[in-house]
């Protein structure tokens, strides 16, 4: 199994708990490598299945079974967890509609509490987002209207970008549209969060946010 503490940010700054996020909440995770990928998952998903809440995981980048295997060794009982993968969410009939996804969250939620969960927590991997460039400007507004639509419910949302894949513009356009930040493992108020700053580039954005804390 992977010890899943040495995971934590090695830098100074002051990381916050996943904890510290409630129902409602939307979160970017952005990882390197994917141990990385699933530590974040790990202490995400076994807080919601603590907490009574469903869990979901939807995946792209890597298989279903290459997903429970991380997550397994990592310490995530995957029987509690439902992973799908993009074209079952994100990619219906092959195109985004950022619209129709955001209802099926809602109405996932719903299903969710119709069981007897305390609520949902879904984390999804966008690297679908770059098999057709077109999708990116509709992820970004995605991004923007959900943190309105999840206000006052049961769900608590992660984001997961590979740092790599994505260009640094994209990801600086992604930062500033999240509270909470999880930079390689380590969870961070963004202080960035719903601003225009045209000074700063993703890096050294990230680097504030971190140095900061």
């Amino acid at each position: 199994m992977y010890n899943v503490n040495n995971l934590k940010n090695i830098n100074s700054g002051k990381t916050l708990s996943i904890q510290d996020v409630k129902l409602g909440g939307h979160v970017c995770s952005i990882y390197r490598q994917s141990l990385q990928l699933y530590g974040s998952l790990a202490g995400f998903f076994n807080a919601g299945i603590r907490a009574g809440q469903k869990c979901a995981y939807v995946t792209d980048e890597y298989s279903i079974d290459q997903v429970r295997s991380g997550l397994q060794k990592c310490g995530v009982d995957v029987n509690k967890i439902q992973i799908l993968n993009s074209n079952q969410v994100y990619l219906i009939d092959g195109k985004f509609d950022p619209q129709k996804t955001t209802q099926n969250l809602i109405q996932l939620q719903k299903t969710a509490l119709d069981e007897g969960y305390s609520g949902l927590r879904v984390s999804g991997d966008a690297t679908w987002s770059l098999h057709d460039t077109s999708n990116l400007e509709k992820l970004l507004q995605y991004e923007r209207d959900i943190n309105k639509a999840l206000q006052g419910t049961k769900i608590m949302a992660m984001c997961q970008y590979h740092e790599q894949k994505f260009n640094s513009q994209v990801l600086k356009s992604i930062l500033q549209v999240h509270r909470h930040i999880q930079i390689y493992n380590g969870l961070y108020q963004n202080k960035f969060f719903d601003t225009a700053n045209q000074e700063l580039d993703y890096k050294q954005m990230v680097d504030e946010i971190i140095s900061e804390q």
